[in-house]
């Protein structure tokens, strides 16, 4: 529901934890967009032939008091008067805003868009992808480039390079990651349109590579069981989030976040910003791994900021919480405190862990990730619906789940096929026991 403009109006907006665009009654246009954290700026948005035009002004200021700036209220209203004025005009704002403002360049656009709807959307580790992404391969590029100035063949040259540099570095010819550059360099520039910062996308004109499609490792049941127990051998935090794997299908990155608050009565339930699909996936949990994660739960933990060890009973924080020496009491720094568990951030990384629990089980090739693979699998093998496999695997389109259902078809086949060979086989090998092949007459 639209507000009246009025500091007092201003200063009762409060933050949900979202972001969120407060539009005002008496300001047509005006509109204050305020991140989950309750930072504010001044927006205006309006629907011009068709197409959406919004422009920025600053962010809302603020008194000595921590109350809003009564004069920048009505700056802002102001300011939201010409820019309706100049439309209604017909003159072009996006041209306007070019114009009036200092070229961005792209390092502007990526806070630009780390403020945008695009980004606040995707999941939590999709989030954490695309920084990476930026700071790994597009920064050290584009940098410096002004929004306006990267065309189709600066964005081809950069895409080959950067090829050739994940080749080299990883020994792989295969363009998947490539994909993931391209793929947030697209989504940035089209942010970059819905600002005005430019007409076109240039990465649009530039094709994806061809990609084959991964090889999914298919895990007998002994393979299991091995790498189960080796994880089990190298640690409880380890056998414990393998195990969650194995009998949930669920992506690593949602078993590293798991918290506390998120179990009850053995269902873990996962809220959608940190599930893939961006909806919300209940797990029911074995009675075996209850009984184990209610184990971890009581396990011995550091309990205060002198790094003391005692029992808790953990209501909230990570399963699985960072066991970096960053937050251990400090050895020669008597003024480092430890930081209690609960309130440490998840584990970041089991590379190093699952990188030995495989070579310990004599397995090359397989990923974590592969555990996901072989869970759907074998629900789709042991003759699961569709519509069941999809909810299981927290698909959201169902095409993706029918995959898992076309490899279990295809593996049940490929088995009846070897089974007949192996039949007729055994008839070929009587009879050639039965007969006299000593001699071998030719028909004339």
């Amino acid at each position: 529901m639209a507000k009246s403009l009025t500091p007092r109006t201003i200063n009762a907006l409060k933050p949900n934890g979202k972001r969120q665009e407060v539009r005002f009654s008496d300001s047509s246009g005006l509109l204050i967009r305020m991140g989950a954290t309750g930072d504010m700026s001044w927006n205006f948005k309006r629907k011009i032939k068709g197409a959406n035009f919004r422009a920025t002004l600053g962010p809302v200021l603020s008194t000595a008091d921590g109350k809003v700036d009564p004069v920048n209220v009505e700056n802002a209203n102001i300011w939201a008067a010409e820019m309706r004025k100049l439309s209604s005009e017909g003159v072009n704002l996006a041209q306007v805003k070019r114009e009036t403002r200092e070229a961005p360049s792209m390092e502007h656009l990526w806070t630009d868009f780390l403020q945008s709807n695009r980004f606040y959307e995707k999941a939590l580790s999709s989030q954490k992808g695309d920084t990476r992404t930026w700071h790994d391969h597009i920064e050290p590029h584009f940098k410096s480039f002004k929004v306006e100035n990267v065309d189709r063949a600066e964005v081809k040259t950069f895409l080959d390079a950067t090829f050739i540099k994940v080749k080299q570095r990883k020994n792989s010819t295969n363009g998947r990651r490539v994909n993931d550059v391209r793929a947030l360099l697209s989504t940035m520039f089209t942010e970059a349109i819905s600002l005005g910062y430019v007409d076109v996308n240039p990465v649009s004109a530039v094709r994806p590579r061809k990609i084959a499609p991964r090889d999914k490792f298919q895990m007998t049941e002994a393979q299991r069981k091995t790498v189960l127990s080796e994880a089990y051998g190298h640690s409880e935090e380890m056998g414990l989030i393998i195990e969650i794997a194995m009998t949930t299908g669920l992506r690593k990155a949602n078993i590293l976040q798991a918290q506390w608050e998120e179990i009850g009565d053995g269902v873990w339930t996962i809220s959608g910003a940190k599930m893939k699909g961006n909806q919300q996936h209940s797990v029911v949990l074995a009675e075996g791994v209850k009984g184990r994660l209610e184990d971890w739960r009581r396990r011995l933990g550091i309990v205060n900021s002198e790094g003391d060890l005692g029992q808790i009973n953990r209501a909230k924080g990570f399963l699985f919480p960072s066991t970096s020496p960053k937050y251990e009491k400090g050895r020669r720094d008597a003024n480092k405190k430890a930081l209690p568990e609960w309130e440490r951030p998840c584990r970041a990384s089991i590379k190093t862990a699952w990188r030995k629990i495989c070579k310990r089980s004599g397995i090359k090739g397989l990923r974590f990730h592969d555990l996901r693979h072989d869970y759907g699998t074998s629900l789709a093998r042991a003759g699961m619906t569709l519509h069941n496999l999809q909810n299981r695997m927290a698909h959201k389109d169902a095409r993706t789940t029918q995959h898992y259902i076309n490899v279990a078809t295809m593996d049940a086949q490929s088995d009846l096929v070897d089974a007949r060979a192996a039949s007729l086989s055994d008839v070929v090998e009587e009879d050639k026991a039965s007969s006299d092949t000593s001699v071998v007459k030719l028909r004339p």
